[in-house]
């Protein structure tokens, strides 16, 4: 049983419960699909599409705004039923778009 079911199926409860959709979907793999990644990733921004290749620090300036982002992907990652942990969503200046999505799919 993988580390994080126990948390995940507690999730899935809340959602259950409440009748909340996520908004994305995650593989049983526990990640998300390159496209789907890329989408939840890119709901996130506040402006949409974004070229990948632009860094966090370029499209976020401030470290609140660059926090935010991060948790707004790793929130809606979780939500979809994605095993990743805070830590797991790269947040630094330098990081680009690019690297926040292959972190959180498969």
């Amino acid at each position: 049983m993988p580390k994080n079911s126990a948390a995940l199926s507690k999730v899935k409860a809340a959602q259950k419960k409440h009748q909340v959709k996520p908004e994305f979907t995650a593989s049983t793999a526990g990640c998300l699909a390159q496209g789907v990644a890329t989408a939840l990733v890119f709901s996130c921004t506040g402006v949409g599409e974004v070229d990948p290749s632009v860094p966090l620090g370029q499209l976020f300036p401030s470290e609140i705004q660059r926090k935010g982002f991060c948790g707004c992907v790793f929130n809606k990652a979780r939500m979809a039923g994605s095993t990743i942990t805070p830590s797991g969503v790269p947040c630094k200046p330098g990081t680009k778009v690019a690297d926040v999505i292959d972190s959180i799919s498969c």
